[in-house]
């Protein structure tokens, strides 16, 4: 990996995960939010934040040991965008709740420049037998669900990967415990 790829990369992802849905979301909906320049500016924020994100991604050093995102991934960030989306595109043919999805974006865009530790990939151990079945189970169910009904499971499986990322951190707060939180250098951020 040159540092030329690497910038190269983040570019791509600022405009994949970042352009796109704050388009997506300000011509869906936030184009017609009074006073007009409030919703470009929540449209703007996840983006902004994505690209805070990347650059932050850029200048930080991995070690061997990657286990967890600082901050959500801007893929998760778009996804649960254009989830959103569609999801209120299926049930009523339009874009409802303008200022939920004025929250979404704001949450969004905090998530992915708060140093919260999201998982990189779930773990699996041997001496986790239960634990293992329970989450190889609700990922089976997860991939079923966006698999058979797209249009309106991929917005609350987006939500409840947030949802978890942020108990499982809140968890670790609570008990005091150090969680090692590193970017992932391999794959999408």
């Amino acid at each position: 990996h040159s540092d030329f790829g690497i910038q190269f990369d983040s570019l791509a992802d600022v405009v994949s995960f970042g352009v796109a849905p704050a388009f997506l979301i300000y011509a869906a909906q936030m184009r017609n939010l009074e006073p007009e320049p409030l919703g470009l500016l929540f449209s703007f924020l996840p983006l902004a934040a994505g690209a805070i994100r990347l650059a932050r991604f850029n200048t930080m050093v991995s070690p061997a040991e990657k286990r967890n995102f600082t901050g959500m991934p801007i893929p998760a960030s778009a996804g649960l965008i254009c989830s959103y989306v569609l999801f209120c595109n299926h049930f009523w043919g339009e874009m409802r709740f303008p200022g939920f999805s004025a929250l979404l974006l704001i949450l969004a865009a905090f998530l992915m420049v708060s140093t919260i530790p999201f998982e990189a990939m779930p773990k699996f151990s041997l001496q986790r037998g239960k634990q293992n079945t329970r989450l190889i189970v609700l990922l089976a169910m997860a991939i079923g669900l966006i698999v058979v009904f797209p249009e309106w499971a991929l917005f609350p499986v987006a939500l409840i990967y947030i949802l978890m990322q942020l108990s499982r951190a809140a968890y670790h707060f609570v008990r005091d415990e150090d969680e090692t939180v590193v970017d992932v250098s391999m794959g999408k951020r």
